[in-house]
């Protein structure tokens, strides 16, 4: 329970991430090892944000099964992107285009499609192949067993859950 903000950002279980926001949240299932998590796909990994490493590793230890979540506006179409995948689908939302990437299969050889959220005007055919990067402050991890949020370290900085170049001034 929260705003609805908090809700959406920061679900507090699987169920959640899946059922809030259209598409839900990207959710994959991970391994990780020391401060790497390796996703389905060739060579798909991400680094573990700082605010998360105690948190992960008091949930699965140093090496160990995690669910990564992050929504389409989290991941950013980019030349050097550590994640990569094949474009599925493009859908034209107006101001957007979302992409629907299939970055590998999973357990039981099922496809991994993710969202990502490109410029309306970017040209990607169904086939080609796409690098992107999730903004780390944005990504989320869950617990595969229990499906509930492993939060961060309470004790680091709060991210800022606005785009990157905008600053929130107050009005007087």
């Amino acid at each position: 329970v929260g705003t609805p903000s908090d809700v959406y950002y920061d679900p507090s279980n699987l169920f959640v991430a899946r059922f809030i926001g259209s598409p839900g949240m990207n959710l994959l299932k991970g391994r990780l090892v020391g401060d790497v998590v390796h996703l389905p796909g060739v060579n798909n990994q991400i680094s573990v944000p700082a605010a998360y490493r105690k948190p992960l590793q008091d949930a699965v230890g140093r090496e160990g099964d995690v669910m990564v979540g992050f929504r389409p506006e989290s991941a950013l179409v980019s030349d050097n992107g550590p994640l990569s995948g094949e474009v599925f689908v493009t859908d034209l939302h107006g101001a957007y285009r979302l992409l629907h990437v299939h970055i590998g299969n999973g357990d039981g050889a099922e496809p991994n499609i993710v969202h990502v959220r490109s410029d309306r005007m970017a040209n990607l055919p169904i086939g080609a192949t796409v690098r992107f990067e999730v903004l780390p402050e944005m990504i989320r991890f869950f617990d595969p067993g229990s499906q509930k949020a492993i939060l961060r370290d309470p004790s680091m900085p709060e991210p800022s859950l606005l785009p990157p170049g905008i600053v929130m001034e107050a009005v007087q």
